[in-house]
């Protein structure tokens, strides 16, 4: 008997378990709690919302296939139970979730009109994801978006940032704060770790500040009110690391106000921190441990940019003047032909506390170099060795040997703002890290940490978790998220468009109305052997060949606002008026562009 071969296809969706079965089922979705299973499914439901943005990928269009298989297998037998013993109202919020996954499932429509006839509303999907227009990229589409670019390790990742997060809920003390001796670190150091854990509480994901991570939030920000001493400083005077304290503090506080929709509440505080942070800095330099002292580093010099760059994204006025001393302090440090920068001389090594040299070999951190090139994309500067510091980073990967989390989180974050992701392999690398020091409580181990002696296990935990979220937390390409009009000199600026790179992130944040002008000079060729394409696109191409825009030519310029907005059509030199929040990227309309060649460079004006 003879047997006609399987349709490809098919044996497709037969392989696909073998294929992707650990990605969902061991790295995303085993082991999670309802409430953790609750956000992830919202996150596929975002995602099966935005698949027509990538037609005919396959791979992604199988795991978001067996996603939804999955996740009704976890959400059906809860139904059927919560509904069996007449929990009505917990059976609406599960048939809810489980809407998210498939609206269309015979259990999700049976249970809803069971519900609806016994009076119970069943809530629909909710309209918004985003936390804050500031970080549209922290919803549950971002998220996916990451999982579906790193793979499994990010599955791995969401379960390790869900326990950090329950850890540190289950620390906080009654009055807000965190307590960082209670936890293995110094006495002096609540400030600086309640800020890091409130930063933690904001990245957390998409539904912002609800429940009791926006109740823990609300009160960890107004511990930090009470922390501020008359200078305006944050914490304790009597500790040399004070200004580490008030500038990781202020930023949080910062950064909580501008999510919350609540910055008038908290201006007077953020502006005194504001003050003291400029008044503290060294003229045409950076920072270091006491105010004006003639000595800098560029660790310090680091926290207290990140923390006027969130100021900045808040909506309060910081001069560009300490954006640029800092500047000069580390193209001071900066080794230009590797891109290595040092902590307080040129091209050095990390620093490392007295007797732990030998335990955590600097060798095996480049915590400087993520430092500088980190505050270096704050600070909106463009620098030719910001490249090569970059891949620095990603050629020392994370070590549980080794642990030191404050690399863990600069480098994760300078990783995403400087070329908007992470390595896959070096994330990886980061997750195995983080499992092997993080504990069953969700806590890094007592003095798994190079820096454990000085914060203890909050501070360890808070760094750990905020480096594994930063794929969807930290902005991408963050280097100049102000408005176009604060930071195109003179009015322009020229980007280069590669035709084989997916996006190119232009550093500019659109606000909605704002008018430019993009000329676009040189050729490209979509594929090996086409002929050179102007950024008008051209008309015939083979069928194999597909453009993320349809309807617009082939291999033209597009945009996009965000990395998640859908694209449109750039012409050269037609006026363009942009309507959202968002970075506005450049791309090739070509859904594979890996074997184009060539580029374009795009004069990008502001119109006045």
């Amino acid at each position: 008997m003879n047997l006609s071969p399987a349709p490809p296809l098919l044996l497709l969706f037969l392989l696909a378990p073998l294929a992707f079965g650990e990605d969902l089922d061991k790295d995303t979705l085993d082991g999670m709690d309802a409430e953790a299973r609750g956000s992830w499914v919202e996150a596929v439901q975002a995602f099966a919302r935005s698949s027509d943005a990538a037609p005919g990928d396959m791979r992604r269009s199988l795991r978001l296939r067996l996603a939804r298989q999955r996740g009704m297998a976890i959400w059906k037998p809860q139904i059927d139970l919560l509904l069996k013993e007449k929990r009505l109202e917990d059976a609406a919020r599960a048939v809810g979730v489980a809407s998210l996954i498939d609206p269309a499932h015979a259990t999700v429509a049976s249970a809803r009109r069971m519900l609806e006839k016994a009076g119970v509303k069943v809530a629909g999907p909710p309209e918004g994801e985003m936390i804050s227009p500031l970080f549209p990229q922290r919803s549950a589409k971002g998220r996916l978006r990451c999982w579906s670019t790193i793979g499994p390790s990010f599955g791995r990742a969401t379960r390790l940032i869900d326990d950090g997060v329950k850890f540190l809920l289950a620390t906080q003390e009654k009055e807000g704060h965190w307590s960082s001796k209670k936890h293995g670190g110094g006495e002096l150091y609540d400030a600086g770790v309640t800020g890091l854990a409130l930063e933690v509480l904001l990245v957390d994901g998409p539904g912002g500040l609800a429940g009791d991570r926006g109740a823990a939030a609300r009160r960890a920000a107004d511990a930090i009110v009470g922390f501020q001493g008359k200078e305006g400083h944050i914490g304790s005077r009597a500790t040399h690391a004070y200004m580490y304290c008030t500038t990781i503090a202020t930023g949080a506080l910062a950064e909580y106000a501008a999510i919350a929709g609540e910055i008038e509440r908290y201006r007077p505080t953020l502006e005194r921190a504001r003050d003291h942070i400029i008044e503290t800095q060294n003229p045409g330099a950076g920072w270091r441990y006491e105010p004006r002292g003639g000595e800098n580093d560029t660790s310090m010099t680091g926290r207290a940019i990140a923390a006027l760059h969130m100021l900045r994204l808040a909506g309060i006025e910081v001069r560009d003047t300490p954006f640029e001393d800092a500047m000069a302090w580390i193209d001071k440090m900066a080794e230009p032909s590797m891109g290595q920068i040092g902590y307080n001389y040129p091209g050095g090594c990390v620093a490392r506390p007295e007797g732990k040299q030998e335990l955590f070999p600097p060798e095996h951190s480049h915590a400087m170099t993520a430092a500088g090139a980190l505050a270096t994309c704050y600070a909106g500067a463009k620098r030719p060795w910001l490249a090569k510091s970059i891949g620095l980073l990603s050629e020392v990967p994370p070590k549980s040997r080794y642990a030191d989390a404050y690399y863990w989180e600069l480098g994760a974050r300078a990783h995403v703002a400087a070329t908007g992701g992470v390595p896959e392999a070096w994330y990886k690398a980061l997750v195995d890290a983080a499992v092997a020091c993080m504990r069953p409580d969700g806590g890094m181990a007592p003095g798994a940490d190079v820096w454990s002696d000085d914060g203890g296990r909050i501070y360890s935990t808070a760094c750990t978790v905020l480096a594994l979220a930063a794929p969807y937390a930290e902005a991408s390409g963050s280097g100049d998220t102000r408005p176009a009009s604060t930071f195109l000199r003179g009015g322009s600026r020229e980007i280069g468009v590669a035709a084989a790179t997916a996006e190119t992130p232009t550093g500019i944040y659109a606000d909605p109305g704002m008018r430019l002008k993009l000329v676009v000079r040189g050729t490209i060729q979509p594929w090996i052997g086409s002929p050179k394409v102007a950024s008008d696109g051209i008309k015939e191409v083979p069928r194999s060949y597909k453009p993320v825009l349809r309807g617009a030519p082939f291999a033209c310029l597009l945009g996009r606002i965000g990395p998640e907005g859908k694209p449109f059509r750039i012409q050269s030199e037609k006026p363009l008026s942009l309507n959202g929040h968002g970075q506005l990227f450049l791309l090739v309309n070509d859904e594979r562009p890996e074997d184009g060649s060539g580029g374009w460079t795009v004069d990008i004006r502001l119109e006045r």
